[in-house]
């Protein structure tokens, strides 16, 4: 009876000492569950306060890049309730890749504000809308370059504060041409809280064409912003694998949650969508993994990305 006891007890400590801060880079899950960033079980709570009825605050993340989301997508109702089936079960949603044929770049200006009327750039909006829950709400890029970066919101669990496209040139210009920096699609970022906690995401798509520079760009970025406040995590396809990356990565001093393969189709094995944090203070990630349900290639040539993140008390 004893020995059975002294077990109970051991096993208890071993369940109760996991640390989710303490993230493996190149952590890869292996299921669509996902585990925990330190590799315990998903289901441990680390160190919680004595009150054994204490459940820590947490919210849902997803990152997803759905290819070319533009007016073919909007307009076929079947793929936009996909899309909104997979967004009502999350809290905070980052898209790439909106996009649109109808967009337009001025001369000697490739990030535009304007470059569509708002009724062109609201058009997955639109679509979305119908299918959506009560609450969700919408912040959406200027143009830049060739697409828009996009997040969807519970406001009924999030508070919003704004967002800001982040440059890698200091300029903090939309045109002028002669301010590009290093990359093609620099990060949208935005401000959120949840009860007495203020953290922000951001919106990553790099250009494969030139991916070393893009993440050269992305680390001066990370770098400055991290400057503001550490509780900033980077989310998207920063196509972080295969041979996109045979030059190195220049992000590699920060802490990552990469997959083993984050694309639809059968024969590629690229792990390009990760989410990229240092040192979080406010928050911490839980949980992370790819939500396969019902994605395929009409949808998306990428799963999307999830993470579970609990709000410090």
């Amino acid at each position: 009876m004893k020995k059975i006891i002294i077990m109970g007890l051991l096993s208890l400590l071993v369940f109760s000492g996991c640390d989710p801060t303490m993230t493996i880079t190149d952590l890869k899950p292996q299921d669509d569950e996902g585990i925990n960033p330190n590799g315990t079980p998903t289901r441990t709570i680390t160190n919680p306060p004595s009150d054994p009825t204490y459940q820590p605050q947490m919210i849902t993340l997803l990152s997803w890049n759905i290819q070319n989301l533009g007016q073919k997508k909007a307009h076929n109702d079947f793929i936009m309730n996909t899309i909104a089936v997979k967004v009502n079960q999350y809290d905070i949603v980052a898209i790439q890749e909106l996009s649109n044929i109808n967009e337009i770049v001025d001369e000697d200006c490739s990030r535009n504000a304007n470059a569509m009327g708002e009724t062109n750039y609201k058009m997955i909006q639109n679509a979305l809308t119908p299918f959506l829950d009560d609450g969700y709400r919408f912040a959406i890029s200027p143009q830049i370059d060739d697409e828009r970066y996009m997040f969807i919101y519970n406001a009924n669990k999030i508070s919003f504060k704004g967002c800001s496209v982040a440059y890698d040139d200091n300029s903090g210009q939309l045109c002028e041409k002669s301010d590009k920096g290093l990359m093609k699609r620099e990060p949208y970022i935005c401000d959120f809280g949840v009860g007495g906690a203020s953290f922000r995401i951001g919106n990553v798509h790099t250009s494969p064409s030139n991916n070393f520079n893009e993440l050269m760009g992305l680390n001066i970025i990370y770098q400055q912003e991290l400057e503001k406040d550490n509780d900033l995590i980077m989310v998207g396809d920063m196509n972080l694998d295969c041979d996109y990356i045979k030059d190195g990565n220049p992000l590699s001093e920060y802490k990552f949650i990469k997959f083993d393969d984050t694309t639809v189709y059968d024969g590629t094995t690229c792990g390009y969508d990760v989410i990229m944090y240092d040192n979080l203070t406010q928050i911490k990630i839980l949980k992370a993994g790819l939500d396969r349900k019902n994605v395929n290639g009409e949808i998306s040539d990428h799963y999307p990305v999830y993470a579970q993140i609990g709000i410090n008390p």
